[in-house]
């Protein structure tokens, strides 16, 4: 079997690829933090709940989660270019229709379709690392994604912040419409074209198939497990669907293990597995977080909403700034330390939140932030890398697109996670003391999902990678 792609020497054409991989992150970033600080007001707009609000995030990641797999299998054959710049231009149509949205069915499908677009993107963006970069910058290249995501943090918020209060929110989308572009005219001249379009084995179309229908199924589940006007009957049947689904998965991956759209054998390691455990409870952790925190600070801490915008990004100025200090770290001297400190860091700002929040002072509140930022630094750059080390040389691709999916996934089930947990704690309205006990128990739910993912790295070995001689 061909490879497809060679490994770009030119220091001019790297620097180039690289901005791509930042761009194309720090769109698909922004479309996601943008919306954090505008969803109290996208709630009062549309007239729903807090835990309806989630579907916002959510549609749009479920997408994501159950396309990019089946997506990365095609674009692994020779059409990474075309995916890259066809998902970029799909998200950006899909942009100025949210935009433009009257209500929010209209919204919530064109999120979805949004989300098809990017699973495009992302799932070209790991094999652009994996493939066009010399083996030595595999760390670099996850550190240039952990800097843009966290660039989109500092400007998500603020942009979003700044925008409700002196616009309207349908404005908010529009700033991917530019960013798009650029992406799509440099994309054109610069990425590379395949040697051939028929290597390897596609996607089983049954197999992607139940992937969707199993993620709907279990987001629907704990969407609507706690919401008391539904009958149980369907609670019961997405339960049921979601287990059948995953069952019929399970079965399929197994009889055709060629056309899979994931390996077994990478996936039943038990270092990779433990890893990618560890990544789960860091992303839920730090989604759930960023779903709850603006609804803290503006109905129980009484903040504008452009201030917590700016507040919000002092997590992601620490992210920006240390992202590309733990990718040399990781390139030179293994992930073992920033992975496991991801999830020290993430137990401290959990705690921190968890045991201060009624009567947290501003100065407490940084702190927290501050945790909060070293620990997206260290997941997305030394936990996402130490899971590649962990990865036989012919699965890295692979396992570059599984980390995304499992990041999208676990966002998914963080939003809704995080919203069941909430609404198992309080009454549903927003007075201060019912948003103040949602608030604390879901910290305090953090607080142990830290705990699993520092144990998980801790009994990992570290491993040094080899430098290109």
């Amino acid at each position: 079997m061909s490879e497809p792609y060679r490994t770009i020497e030119d220091r001019k054409t790297l620097a180039i690829i690289t901005a791509l991989i930042a761009l194309s992150t720090l769109i698909d970033g922004l479309d996601s933090t943008i919306l954090n600080v505008a969803l109290p007001t996208m709630s009062k707009d549309f007239n729903i709940t807090i835990a309806d609000s989630s579907w916002i995030p959510v549609a749009y990641t479920i997408a994501l989660a159950s396309l990019i797999l089946p997506f990365a299998k095609i674009a692994k054959n020779g059409w990474m270019r075309e995916f890259f710049i066809g998902g970029t231009a799909l998200f950006t149509v899909c942009s100025v229709i949210c935009a433009f949205s009257g209500d929010f069915l209209t919204f919530i499908l064109s999120r979805l379709m949004q989300g098809v677009g990017a699973a495009m993107v992302i799932s070209s963006v790991p094999l652009m690392i994996i493939r066009l970069l010399p083996p030595d910058h595999k760390g670099r290249g996850m550190a240039i994604m952990g800097m843009a995501s966290g660039l989109a943090v500092v400007l998500g918020p603020s942009l979003g912040g700044i925008i409700t209060s002196c616009l309207s929110w349908h404005w908010i989308f529009l700033v991917n419409v530019p960013i798009g572009a650029f992406v799509i005219l440099l994309a054109l001249r610069t990425v590379p074209g395949p040697r051939d379009h028929t290597m390897g084995h596609y996607p089983d179309v049954i197999n992607s198939a139940l992937t969707f229908v199993c993620i709907c199924f279990s987001l629907t589940f704990l969407q609507n497990i706690d919401e008391s006007e539904l009958s149980d009957g369907f609670v019961i049947l997405c339960g049921a669907g979601a287990a059948l689904s995953l069952f019929l998965l399970m079965w399929r991956s197994h009889v055709r293990r060629d056309t899979a759209i994931v390996s077994s054998e990478m996936l039943f390691r038990r270092n990779f597995a433990l890893l990618c455990l560890a990544f789960t409870m860091t992303t839920i952790i730090i989604v759930g977080a960023q779903y709850v925190l603006p609804y803290y600070l503006e109905y129980v801490k009484g903040y504008p909403v452009s201030e917590i915008g700016y507040l919000l990004s002092v997590a992601s100025i620490v992210t920006i700034v240390l992202s590309a200090p733990v990718g040399k770290w990781c390139d030179s001297r293994g992930c073992k330390v920033p992975s496991v400190g991801a999830g020290v860091f993430r137990l401290l700002f959990t705690a921190t939140f968890a045991v201060g929040a009624a009567t947290m002072e501003l100065p407490v509140l940084i702190i927290g932030l501050v945790c909060m930022g070293i620990s997206m630094a260290c997941a997305g750059t030394g936990l996402a890398t130490f899971i590649i080390h962990h990865t036989e040389e012919r699965y890295q691709d692979e396992s570059a697109t599984f980390i995304m999916v499992v990041n999208y996934m676990a966002a998914a089930f963080g939003v809704t996670v995080t919203s069941l947990v909430y609404s198992l704690n309080t009454s549903g309205s927003n007075l201060p003391q019912e948003v103040l006990a949602g608030f604390e128990s879901c910290m305090w739910f953090f607080v142990v999902l830290a705990v699993v993912a520092v144990v998980c790295t801790l009994v990992v070995p570290n491993i040094v990678p080899k430098k290109k001689e």
